[in-house]
């Protein structure tokens, strides 16, 4: 057994390390519960410990291990996280590292198992690892271990919609990462672990209410990208500066911009999966700039060949986008499908960070044609508030009331729609030149300059530190 505090090898059934006293234990592969050296059975789950291999077993296994983690990590850039060949290789490597106790051959398997399942969207799999790997790291300290299982976690919470967890865990991996240190992750793991905390954090940062630190996150990540001449980490950096662009920010011409020099280098390098994601952002800054046609179609044909791939991660979020781009075109219908196919995608992943948004756009949707559905619509912008306010993103808040606030102006609400935009205007610090606060400001001035009328007759909804309600179903909730 290898001491997790000086690497010293030590003979099995110790208890404590011959060269430093550090206690050795073994953390169970399946529950994280820490035993003690002997054990053949966890403690936590029952389940049986791996036994001591032999010399040779230990050896082999370190060679196939360095082998297929390669090829592993090789096949995903290229061929896309999802490809049959990376699972086939990851799953030997980790079960030929199960088989020794070395908690680093272990976690660099779990790492390509991780990023396998997070790319399908099975996120039950991929947190229960990411759990694992924080276990593991932390029983050892080890900071190159720490750097990469708080980000997997911190991930994980992101795509669920968990947005102080995430911001918590990307930040813990921060507070480690160091760029000379931590330059061998970019070929270990396929991509540096400081890019893409950074890229990750400036989307959080944005969605938790604070736009000018998620641009100055993101300058960050592109910074580091291109210094680090790491082309799959600056691809991150790249993906993550159109989407702050484009869908937080609505610079669809920056956004435009960034999403084809992303395009440029995924087709140089190689990279189908950002390949992808460049066109479904050049195709909504597209749609978003007048020319829908090619818009809609950019974006379908890159979530049909995601899908087709095997990657459902972020397709809720791609099929709001479309949702987006419909209404630009005026078509209604495909853009109500489009978000009912979000929505049901989202309940059966659990993938819950762009929920809110969902459903305002399926509200603005539905304010559209010839036939407009107050009712509809206002349940929608209730159910995006009601999600924003669970999820303590400021900035998706600040949407659904500057939608429903405009609907109920329509209505002669003035006084309601006056109150609930003031509360949520009222608590931002930054970011004033930014697209929303700027759109929710002059919608405050007309409410302002409107004549007082009487409050709607209707209630109204709680103060935003109120109990949100519970959560339910897409199916029984789409309007």
């Amino acid at each position: 057994m290898q001491c997790p505090r000086c690497q010293v090898p030590n003979d099995a059934g110790r208890k404590f390390c011959s060269a430093c006293g550090q206690r050795l234990t073994i953390p169970c592969p399946e529950c994280a519960f820490v035993n003690n050296p002997g054990d053949q059975f966890c403690g936590g789950c029952g389940k049986p410990l791996s036994q001591p291999a032999l010399p040779e077993l230990q050896s082999a296994a370190n060679r196939f291990d360095s082998v297929l983690r390669t090829l592993g990590y090789a096949i995903a850039p290229r061929r896309g996280w999802s490809a049959p060949g990376a699972e086939r290789a990851l799953t030997r490597a980790r079960e030929l590292s199960q088989r020794i106790e070395e908690t680093p051959v272990l976690f660099g398997a779990l790492g390509g198992l991780w990023t396998f399942y997070f790319v399908r969207a099975n996120y039950r799999i991929s947190r229960e690892i990411s759990r694992l790997c924080v276990a593991l790291a932390e029983q050892t300290k080890s900071p190159e271990l720490l750097v990469e299982a708080h980000l997997r976690l911190g991930v994980d919470c992101f795509l669920c919609g968990e947005l102080t967890a995430a911001r918590e865990g990307i930040e813990r991996s921060l507070r480690v990462y160091d760029r000379d240190r931590h330059r061998s992750h970019a070929f270990l793991y396929g991509q540096d672990p400081g890019v893409v905390s950074l890229a990750h954090l400036s989307r959080i940062r944005w969605a938790l209410g604070y736009p000018a630190q998620a641009i100055t996150r993101a300058h960050e990540a592109l910074a580091l990208g291109h210094e680090l001449k790491h082309p799959f980490s600056l691809a991150w950096a790249l993906y993550s500066r159109t989407r702050l662009a484009g869908p937080c920010l609505r610079q669809w011409r920056e956004a435009q911009a960034i999403a084809e020099e992303l395009l440029a280098l995924s087709i140089e390098q190689g990279f189908p999966h950002w390949t992808r994601w460049a066109t479904i952002a050049r195709g909504l800054a597209l749609a978003k700039q007048g020319q829908s046609e090619d818009g809609i179609a950019q974006l379908t044909l890159a979530i049909r060949e995601l899908r087709t791939a095997g990657s459902e991660n972020s397709i809720p979020f791609a099929l709001t986008l479309l949702a987006e781009a419909y209404a630009s075109a005026g078509q209604t219908v495909e853009g109500l499908n489009a978000s009912v196919e979000a929505i049901a995608l989202a309940e059966e992943t659990g993938e819950h960070n762009w929920d809110a948004e969902t459903w305002r756009v399926r509200g603005e949707l539905l304010l559209m044609g010839s036939e407009p559905d107050g009712r509809k619509a206002e349940s929608c912008f209730r159910r995006g508030l009601e999600v924003a306010r669970r999820q303590e993103s400021k900035s998706f808040e600040l949407r659904a009331a500057t939608s429903l606030s405009r609907l109920w102006q329509r209505q002669g609400k003035l006084a309601d729609a006056r109150r609930l935009l003031g509360e949520v205007y009222g608590w931002f610090t930054e970011g004033f030149d930014t697209a929303d606060l700027k759109e929710a400001k002059t919608l405050l001035g007309e409410l302002n300059r409107a004549p007082d009328v009487s409050s709607a007759l209707n209630p109204t909804l709680p103060p935003a530190h109120a109990q949100s309600l519970p959560a339910q179903s897409g199916s029984r909730l789409v309007p």
